[in-house]
């Protein structure tokens, strides 16, 4: 049986702007301030997201507020470990490797 949620037309759509917006402001930041090392950047990226995050929910009852910052908190580290780790262009993973 498929677990996967079923995701509606409009919250795919949604998915796939803030994705891109998202995409869009880091490369524009990297732009930007090209001399600032790109882990110092991630850094600062995750910290700010995480800053504007927590102050958007940082008002109301504790009982709603708390849940959805631990769920935030979850989404956001969820959203880092899906990424495939890939190596750098022009070098070979192990898998290749054996592959070949």
């Amino acid at each position: 049986m498929n677990d996967t949620p079923k995701v509606s037309a409009e919250e795919e759509a949604a998915n796939t702007f803030i994705y891109t917006v998202m995409v869009n402001a880091v490369h524009g930041l990297r732009l930007s301030i090209p001399r600032m090392p790109v882990p110092n950047m991630a850094i600062k990226v995750c910290s700010a997201l995480g800053s504007i995050m927590g102050q958007t929910l940082s008002i109301g009852a504790l009982g709603d507020i708390l849940p959805l910052r631990a769920a935030c908190i979850e989404a956001f580290t969820k959203g880092v470990r899906a990424a495939k780790i890939q190596p750098p262009p022009g070098i070979e993973s192990p898998a290749q490797k054996l592959n070949s």
